[in-house]
């Protein structure tokens, strides 16, 4: 199942993934101050992927393909994996479109205190 995870960096900052079903993670955001902020760009995720204007597709000084997803204010939200090729990215785009706007929250920091509640 396709996910988004909202984990807190090791800097006290929040940040997210979305992880397809293999666990395998295809987007990671920028680092966020606040948990609220990190929700919003989850949302703007959800928002902006059903726009192609949104995509950004690059090439690192490498040769490896990776594209960002920004937002309205031109700013990046998102930032892909790396890819070998073009084609490897631009099918990973289109399944972006197809899972972001319908895929579940996961927050990790709500998980880990409820398990500690628990034990």
């Amino acid at each position: 199942m396709e996910k988004f995870i909202i984990t807190r960096m090791a800097t006290g900052e929040f940040e997210f993934v979305l992880k397809n079903e293999n666990d395998l993670i295809i987007l990671k955001s920028l680092p966020y101050m606040e948990k609220a902020n990190c929700y919003n760009a989850i949302n703007r995720v959800k928002l902006y992927s059903q726009k192609e204007d949104r995509f950004v597709k690059k090439e690192n000084p490498t040769g490896k393909y990776y594209f960002n997803i920004k937002g309205g204010n031109g700013l990046v939200i998102a930032i892909s994996r790396l890819y070998d090729n073009t084609q490897e990215r631009d099918i990973e785009i289109q399944y972006v479109k197809t899972i972001a706007p319908h895929t579940a929250i996961i927050d990790q920091m709500t998980y880990k205190i409820n398990c500690k509640k628990n034990k």
